[in-house]
């Protein structure tokens, strides 16, 4: 039961043997014990979908979440983990007859990413077109991205297109380096964040530290929008 409190983080790899996260089920366990110790209630689980490399199915997230679940409940561990995976923006999502990644608990939000180091020059035509079939297009981790890092332009105008934007609590942190940290700073300030979350790929309490994310995030867009990030406005789109 999700208390007053309680934060959600919408981006995780907390499903073992399906992508790069977890490669277990004791470290999907630690994963969830480290979340709870930092008053995340609610995790969803993200695992990557890239055509040729990972292109996990509905069934088989299905499964791995329902023996997850299962896990939790045997460990006594108060974490509830919903469905969901994280795409690479690519031609290939959008063609009819391939396999489509899941949406954020099954709903019309879909968590979307870019390279690292390369973006689409497709990528406004395919974003738009999520949004024609009524899929409302989240953009992980912007801040990570040198393209975009190198020109901040383009996430701006993706987010005065009505692009959703996820940044990673690490970015916040400095953990990941003094540029993508003023990335992510810069972004608060803009108010074009919609989302702070976790990006947890393996047990680490840094990466999952919300709660000093959000004192760092208030310095910048205020207490009340800080703790939105990682309450209200996930749990909006993750109701169906």
């Amino acid at each position: 039961m999700l208390t007053n409190k309680g934060f959600v983080d919408i981006h995780s790899h907390i499903l073992p043997h399906i992508d790069d996260g977890s490669q277990s089920m004791e470290e999907s366990l630690e994963i969830a014990r480290l979340a709870v110790k930092n008053n995340i209630e609610v995790m969803v689980a993200t695992p990557h979908f890239k055509h040729g490399f990972y292109t996990p199915s509905k069934e088989k997230i299905l499964s791995s979440l329902k023996k997850l679940r299962a896990a939790l409940k045997a460990a006594d561990i108060p974490l509830e983990i919903l469905p969901g995976s994280e795409a690479i923006i690519s031609p290939e999502m959008i063609r009819p007859n391939n396999k489509q990644p899941l949406t954020l608990n099954q709903g019309h939000y879909m968590l979307v990413e870019f390279m690292l180091d390369e973006i689409s020059p497709f990528f406004e035509e395919i974003l738009f077109k999520l949004q024609l079939k009524n899929i409302k297009p989240i953009i992980a981790h912007p801040e990570r991205i040198y393209p975009i890092i190198e020109n901040p332009q383009i996430i701006y105008n993706l987010a005065q297109k009505g692009c959703l934007l996820q940044v990673n609590a690490a970015s916040i942190l400095g953990l990941l380096g003094k540029e993508i940290e003023s990335l992510s700073h810069s972004l608060l300030k803009r108010g074009i964040v919609d989302f702070i979350a976790s990006d947890v790929h393996r047990p680490n309490k840094e990466v999952l530290n919300l709660s000093k994310t959000v004192k760092v995030a208030a310095k910048y867009v205020g207490g009340d929008r800080a703790r939105a990030l990682v309450r209200e406005n996930p749990l909006k789109i993750i109701k169906k």
